[in-house]
């Protein structure tokens, strides 16, 4: 499974968050920055992360949301809120992550169906929303 990560407006950010969860030794080698097509009406990054998770299971998963989190609790607070991370499951689900235990736990709900391969389990989208169009 590879789950994609924005910092939508940031691309500095999602740099450094790349960093971040490079020095995470069970995903060394499976975290890539790539440029993204931008979508229809948006604006926002064209770069964006994308972690390879195949194979590696639910300790891992939980493993990276708990690093995000980390992350996330560490940056500087912003004007109308902290940073957001946005999480799209390989099936076009996104979900967007402001950190904390529970939004940990929601994350782990929404994309450990899909650790199994690609378009597995809950592909409803609960929880999260469908791609901007």
């Amino acid at each position: 499974m590879d789950i994609r990560i924005d910092v939508p407006g940031d691309d500095a950010a999602l740099e450094e968050l790349a960093a971040w969860l490079r020095a995470e030794r069970v995903l060394r080698g499976r975290v890539k920055l790539r440029s993204a097509p931008p979508q229809a009406g948006t604006m926002g990054s064209d770069t964006e992360l994308v972690l390879q998770l195949a194979e590696l299971g639910m300790a891992v998963l939980v493993a990276v949301l708990q690093s995000v989190d980390l992350w996330l609790s560490q940056r500087p607070t912003r004007r109308g809120g902290g940073p957001v991370v946005r999480v799209t499951r390989p099936d076009g689900a996104v979900f967007d992550f402001g950190g904390g235990p529970a939004e940990v736990e929601r994350l782990v709900a929404a994309l450990s169906p899909h650790l199994g391969g690609e378009g597995s389990g809950d592909a409803d989208g609960e929880g999260g929303h469908e791609p901007a169009a």
